[in-house]
């Protein structure tokens, strides 16, 4: 290399080094552990960088918090001391050194943390060799654990759910599920009919009311799966993309946009007709409507565990507590017309209850909820009832409610974008078929 090459080399390095000191915020998300401890980490990894470029530093917290945080002065301080503490292990704290600022802000989705070093004095070789430390940002979803000091809700009680029923555009639905959307976009919900799939909105504007966006016909000339007596289907999203699994069709079909259509697809996810679950692939009972207990390993996924019983509908899922700890849960509606819940080692259950089952923690208090329904097979009236699932794995009634026509979809998501999921059944009558949401 020419000596005019290496000047113009070195000189794009040390122009470059600013640019490489700030960069965009990191998604935080604790699998395992405390999700508090998570960040506290990274506060600490970070403030060890900065230490490095030998400035005298002291803390200066700025927050921003929303409504309902009782505690977010006592999250702020732990947060503080964690950086102070790193800054005097490494010898540079100091009461009239330049700021180091933690800002701190919350909605109610999320966390927002950012670490800031204002520039100091520091050595003339020191500044022209390294970059001055840039800000870091993270952004931490909020969780049970975290709602404890900031947007804390109330918990869900008979006096604070809140249940409304709004007319569909059409009737014979087999699932419902919110849609895989990307960053940004409002969130659907997935409902599926016998050869078609519906794209609904639903809003709060005021007085809710759930609207019809697009109808996806399912393509014609897949291979067919098997017949039942009731027809069913289920919807994965897993991956990243909403897909849909028909009983009577051995093809997946997944939802695709530009232009907006149903395209089936072969899938190597789970084996012949089995239907695919986060953790695990069902397959259906021969001629029945429901799925057998022995569960088949998903491509990706570790073997599972034997469902409680064979099941209509069935979730699992890891649930973090308000105190950072994880569960797992599964939650299943089998046959015999009962509700069966694992959690922390404990199985529990309860009896006379139907095929529909929709679970999330509507209070984002680190305990689930579970909205289901009736046991029989009347169609003029069923009862929808809404459990919570302890951390002891007891169940208790929160709300119950007889409403018009049977219930026998059900499906959970954050449909209004508030940060914490909603449950959604679907009643049908003789002549036209309700959404229910509760929160």
């Amino acid at each position: 290399m020419s000596i005019r090459g290496g000047a113009v080399a070195w000189l794009a390095l040390v122009l470059a080094l600013p640019l490489a000191s700030s960069q965009p915020p990191e998604r935080l998300t604790a699998t395992e552990g405390s999700t508090l401890e998570l960040v506290r980490e990274r506060l600490v990894a970070r403030t060890r960088e900065v230490a490095a470029d030998g400035v005298r530093r002291r803390v200066r917290v700025e927050t921003d918090w929303p409504p309902r945080s009782p505690r977010a002065d006592a999250l702020a301080a732990e947060l503080v001391d964690a950086v102070q503490t790193e800054l005097q292990r490494s010898g540079v704290a100091s009461d009239d050194g330049a700021d180091l600022v933690l800002a701190l802000a919350a909605d109610g989705r999320e966390l927002r943390v950012e670490l800031s070093p204002e520039p100091g004095e520091t050595r003339w070789w020191r500044a022209f060799f390294f970059a001055p430390p840039g800000t870091r940002r993270w952004r931490v979803p909020l969780d049970a654990e975290l709602r404890v000091f900031v947007d804390r809700r109330p918990r869900a009680s008979r006096a604070t759910v809140r249940a409304t029923a709004m007319a569909l555009p059409s009737r014979d639905y087999l699932a419902l599920s919110p849609a895989a959307t990307r960053a940004g976009e409002p969130p659907l919900l997935v409902a599926v009919r016998a050869d078609e799939v519906e794209l609904l909105r639903v809003r709060d504007e005021g007085r809710p009311a759930v609207g019809r966006l697009a109808r996806l016909v399912r393509p014609p000339g897949a291979a067919p799966g098997v017949l039942t007596r009731r027809p069913f289907a289920t919807v994965d999203t897993d991956a990243g993309a909403t897909v849909v699994h028909w009983r009577d069709r051995r093809s997946r079909y997944v939802i695709r946009s530009a232009p907006l259509r149903l395209e089936a697809i072969e899938s190597d996810d789970c084996p012949g007709i089995a239907h695919a679950w986060p953790d695990a692939c069902a397959e259906p009972v021969d001629g029945r409507d429901y799925f057998a207990s022995a569960l088949l390993t998903r491509r990706g996924q570790p073997a599972p565990a034997v469902a409680p019983s064979s099941f209509y509908a069935r979730w699992q899922g890891a649930v973090r507590r308000s105190d950072g700890s994880v569960a797992q849960v599964e939650v299943v509606t089998n046959p015999r017309g009962r509700l069966v819940a694992r959690t922390g080692g404990r199985e529990n259950g309860l009896q006379g209850h139907g095929s529909a089952l929709a679970v999330g923690d509507i209070d984002a208090d680190g305990e689930v909820e579970l909205l289901v329904s009736g046991a029989g097979e009347a169609v003029t009236t069923d009862e929808l009832t809404l459990l919570r699932l302890q951390a002891d794995g007891g169940l208790r009634t929160l709300w119950s409610q007889r409403v018009e026509g049977a219930v026998r979809v059900a499906g959970a998501g954050d449909v209004d974008g508030d940060g914490v999921p909603e449950l959604f059944a679907i009643a049908e009558g003789a002549e036209n078929a309700v959404l229910w949401w509760v929160r």
